[in-house]
């Protein structure tokens, strides 16, 4: 890596009780990337995210921050991380006002001096300032989660499934951001569409407990992955790093020869075709009414009963968006493999 290293993970294992969360896990990331983190529910994406953190301590190994123990150096290494937790864990009965100035003067600064910094996001939810950040929709708590966490500037951005319960607009304030971001960036998520406009590099847990690092985004790592399974197969080595071999000379796999090896498929199936057809005008749909209830939400600020309702309905859009973006970015591609035009 040509970059400097900001993180450097060596060796490190977690354990709680009888279950492995972490097994010798190594990595280094350099300064100014953006990297994605992504496998299966109980891997140790966010127990690795709460040891770089320094709210975790490894059974085994170590982690510098910037040349900063987790363990010893941990007020050094707050001061210059940001990090936005998966479950909301700021003071619910503060307002978003509150909230934003507690973690300002926490890090020696204020809203006021940082205001560029945060305006991307934290414009969306100003208006709702005043508003206890327990009775945000989900939306809303992610962006104030998110604007606590780079109040500061910091160094080093780690965030845990940060679309979550987010609209359209406010993904696309995030990726507007972390594309300008001029720290380092590392998190965990699920929004396969998000991670390839976003991240540079991925890191996967996989079978074993490994970590394996692709280049690109969560596209670059799917073609990576058919290529490998096609061609090579995987080996761990004792220090719990990866390499890739196969019975012929090692062929490396990258974005002009991932295609090279696979099957090719001759056809859409009869509902691959149906949905390729209407699913930008269901997107279309669901994107409109999203906007309908943030409006609405805006109006019925003070009737919380319709507020719990109009922000369970968004949770689930969300959700569903989510899943027919996925559906589409895979469409598109088969569409473009197959030569087919929808026009």
């Amino acid at each position: 890596m040509s970059k400097n290293i900001l993180v450097d993970i060596n060796d490190v294992s977690k354990r709680y009780g009888k279950v492995q969360a972490l097994s010798h896990v190594s990595l280094q990331i350099g300064e100014g990337e953006i990297f994605g983190l992504i496998g299966p529910d109980g891997a140790g994406k966010t127990s690795l995210f709460r040891i770089i953190a320094t709210l975790l301590k490894p059974n085994k190994g170590a982690v510098t921050v910037s040349g900063y123990d987790t363990v010893h150096e941990m007020t050094a290494i707050r001061n210059m991380t940001g990090y936005m937790p998966g479950k909301f864990s700021l003071y619910q009965d503060l307002t978003v006002e509150e909230n934003l100035n507690f973690f300002a003067t926490l890090f020696g600064t204020t809203v006021e001096a940082e205001y560029d910094n945060i305006k991307d996001i934290y414009s969306q939810i100003e208006p709702f300032k005043t508003r206890k950040a327990g009775a945000l929709s989900g939306g809303m708590k992610q962006k104030l989660a998110l604007s606590c966490a780079l109040v500061h500037r910091p160094k080093l951005l780690l965030l845990d499934e940060p679309t979550n319960h987010m609209d359209i607009i406010g993904k696309e304030a995030l990726e507007e951001m972390l594309n300008t971001y001029e720290g380092t960036v590392l998190f965990v998520s699920h929004d396969r569409y998000f991670l390839d406009r976003v991240v540079r590099r991925i890191f996967s847990y996989e079978e074993g407990g490994r970590l394996v690092q692709y280049e690109g985004g969560y596209t670059d790592y799917l073609h990576a992955r058919e290529a490998q399974n096609t061609e090579v197969t995987g080996h761990t080595n004792a220090s719990g790093t990866t390499s890739l071999s196969d019975a012929e000379p090692a062929k490396t796999v990258n974005r002009n020869n991932w295609k090279d090896g696979q099957t090719k498929k001759k056809k859409m199936t009869y509902q691959e075709q149906k949905d390729f057809e209407t699913i930008e005008d269901d997107i279309a749909a669901i994107e409109g009414r999203l906007e309908e209830i943030d409006t609405e939400m805006g109006q019925a600020s003070s009737d919380f009963v319709k507020l719990g309702k109009l922000s369970e309905e968004k949770e689930n859009l969300s959700r569903e968006l989510e899943q027919k973006m996925d559906r589409w970015m895979y469409l598109e591609e088969l569409a473009q493999e197959l030569g087919i035009d929808k026009n």
